[in-house]
């Protein structure tokens, strides 16, 4: 079943039939970042990730969504994502260095500094560091 999904404005955000755009990028080391969506499950209000699906530029959606899991939900459609527009991909972070043991990261998330404040350090020496 082919069905029109409307986009969620900040009125309409958890609204079941909807849906929102979502950036998301590969592991590292490669970062890749891609936008792709989420949809608010028209029937029981379950959130669906399209990650691992295909959106064309009109907003079609391949293949088929539906819920992962054994839910009990029924809904299974090949919805297209009214108001979707290609996007352009925000410019990759840039890459930052563990100043303790050379690891390369694209974010400082679970890191900390050493050396008086003057050295970014991966969140593995700070627990080394820390003694943890």
């Amino acid at each position: 079943m082919l069905i029109n999904i409307p986009r969620a404005t900040d009125d309409t955000y958890h609204v079941k039939g909807t849906w929102q755009r979502v950036l998301f990028h590969t592991a590292e080391p490669e970062y890749r970042p891609f936008y792709s969506a989420m949809i608010c499950c028209p029937e029981c209000g379950e959130y669906l990730n399209l990650v691992n699906h295909t959106i064309a530029s009109d907003g079609q959606v391949s293949p088929s969504v539906g819920h992962p899991k054994n839910t009990g939900c029924p809904w299974h459609t090949n919805p297209r994502l009214i108001g979707w527009e290609q996007w352009p991909l925000p410019e990759i972070p840039p890459i930052f260095t563990c100043e303790r043991c050379g690891t390369t990261a694209h974010g400082l998330g679970g890191w900390g500094t050493w050396n008086g404040g003057n050295g970014d350090i991966c969140n593995k020496c700070v627990k080394e560091v820390r003694g943890s």
